[in-house]
C-alpha cells in the first residue's frame, strides 16, 4: 500500500507540473506589450529601460475609465483635472512627468506605431529623463504616464501630454537606421528636409552631433 500511495503521489505531481507550464508560458497583456515596446524602442536608442509601476498603472487606468464612462478624450479630466493634478492627488511625487493617450487602436502594436509615428507621443517615449511607466487598456482607451525623479539629469519640461485620435493616413515620422558615415545633415540632405526639423523630431539626441551605427533616428515626412 505505501508504494503504491508513492506512485500515486507522484503521478499527481507530475500533472500539476504539467498544468503549471501554460500558466508560466501565458502571453503578456496588452498593457505589458506596450512597456516591452517602449523599451524596445528606448533601447535603439541607447535609453534605459522604463520600469512598470503598478500605482502608475493604476492611476492610468482610472483615467481611462474615466474618459470611456464620462464620454470625453481629453487630457484635462471633469473629475481629476490635469494629468498632473491627478498624480498628486493619488500620492505620486515626480520631477518629470507626462500622458499620451490614444482611441481606437486594435493592440499594442498599432497604438505603439501611431505613438511612435507622432514627434510628440515619440518625445515622451523616448525622453530621457523619464524612469517609470503605467500603462492602461480600457474598451479602446488607451493611456500611458510616465514619471521621472530627475536625479538622471536636467531635461526641459517637467510636463508634457499628448494625445493620439484613431489611427489614419500617413505617419508623421518614419524610421532610419544610421550607416557609416551619417551624420544627421547628410540626412537631412538626402531626405531634402530641414536640418531643425531633423533634429527637432529627435528629442532623444542628446547631442545631435554624436551619433552612431545602428541608432535609429526618426525622419519627418510631412
Amino acid at each position: 500500500m505505501r508504494f503504491r500511495m508513492r506512485r500515486i503521489s507522484f503521478v499527481l505531481l507530475g500533472i500539476v507540473a504539467l498544468f503549471a507550464l501554460p500558466l508560466a508560458a501565458a502571453a503578456a497583456t496588452p498593457e505589458q506589450e506596450v512597456v516591452n515596446l517602449v523599451n524596445a524602442e528606448r533601447a535603439k536608442v541607447g535609453l534605459p529601460p522604463l520600469a512598470h509601476d503598478a500605482q502608475l498603472s493604476r492611476i492610468a487606468r482610472i483615467k481611462a475609465q474615466d474618459m470611456y464612462r464620462n464620454h470625453y478624450f481629453s487630457h484635462y479630466s471633469p473629475t481629476y483635472g490635469s494629468p498632473f493634478d491627478m498624480l498628486k492627488r493619488f500620492g505620486v511625487s515626480y520631477a518629470y512627468a507626462g500622458e499620451n493617450i490614444a482611441k481606437g487602436y486594435p493592440d499594442a502594436q498599432s497604438v505603439m506605431a501611431g505613438w511612435m509615428g507622432s514627434a510628440g507621443h515619440r518625445q515622451n517615449i523616448l525622453h530621457p529623463a523619464y524612469d517609470r511607466i503605467g500603462v492602461a487598456h480600457y474598451n479602446g482607451i488607451w493611456v500611458q504616464l510616465f514619471t521621472g525623479d530627475g536625479k538622471a539629469g536636467q531635461y526641459g519640461s517637467s510636463h508634457v501630454v499628448q494625445k493620439l485620435a484613431p489611427l489614419s493616413g500617413k505617419p508623421a515620422v518614419v524610421p532610419y537606421t544610421v550607416k557609416r558615415g551619417d551624420t544627421l545633415y547628410r540626412i537631412a540632405l538626402a531626405y531634402r528636409i530641414p536640418l531643425a526639423k531633423l533634429i527637432a523630431a529627435n528629442p532623444q539626441l542628446q547631442n545631435p552631433n554624436l551619433i552612431y551605427v545602428g541608432q535609429t533616428v526618426y525622419v519627418p515626412v510631412r
